[in-house]
């Protein structure tokens, strides 16, 4: 399950080697060199460069534990791995929207979302699905903390499933004008999502595990 965040480093220093680095997927892991010349994850390590070997820049990564991972970008570009990012495997969306977020809470159940687009996998990214949450959308982030309970936001937007994604519903954010870009959940209950509302920085908290309402987007 993807978590939020507190970025770290110099954002200046860290957009110019993005630069530097085209468009070409960076992933970094701490790592240490092995014998064969890998790497491989620990902690008291530093950070190493792991193309995916293609030209894609990648918006969104997550990992359910040190092999399993993916990340999403534009065009409905979705990539896997299985051995910690050694290799990196194109997986078949079935879209070419633009994904900005993806989650998994296990190593089979996975969304990806973006735009008015969310799919689902529940076989690790063998077979996404597109899920119906309506259509005047623009969802920037998700968070599942189980197979059956997650979230989305985006402009103005927090949608909630309990059933997986087989039905959304809408629930109510705190102001009119905000611009969500990230949720985490930890559980069913206590959620966070972060974005702007147009003027100074925003934050949402959910606390209760309120019972939503229907959507009318549909």
């Amino acid at each position: 399950m993807r978590q939020s965040a507190t970025r770290i480093g110099r954002p200046t220093t860290r957009r110019r080697a993005c630069k530097l680095l085209g468009l070409t997927l960076i992933l970094l892991a701490l790592a240490v060199t092995l014998p064969a010349g890998g790497y491989a994850s620990i902690g008291d390590g530093g950070w190493s460069l792991q193309p995916s070997g293609g030209s894609v820049q990648f918006k969104a990564v997550t990992f359910t534990d040190a092999v399993h991972g993916w990340a999403v970008s534009d065009g409905g570009a979705i990539v896997a791995t299985a051995d910690g990012g050694a290799t990196w495997s194109a997986q078949d969306s079935w879209t070419t929207d633009d994904l900005s977020d993806v989650c998994f809470p296990d190593a089979s159940y996975g969304w990806a979302v973006g735009g008015d687009t969310i799919l689902a996998t529940t076989d690790g990214g063998a077979t996404w699905r597109k899920q119906i949450a309506g259509d005047e959308l623009y969802l920037w982030g998700a968070s599942f903390p189980s197979a059956s309970r997650g979230w989305a936001v985006g402009w103005h937007t927090i949608l909630a499933t309990t059933n997986g994604g087989a039905t959304w519903h809408e629930q109510i954010p705190p102001a009119e004008e905000y611009w969500l870009r990230a949720v985490s959940f930890p559980d069913a209950t206590h959620g966070w999502a972060v974005g702007s509302d147009m003027s100074p920085g925003a934050m949402s908290r959910s606390s209760a595990g309120r019972r939503p309402r229907p959507s009318t987007a549909h």
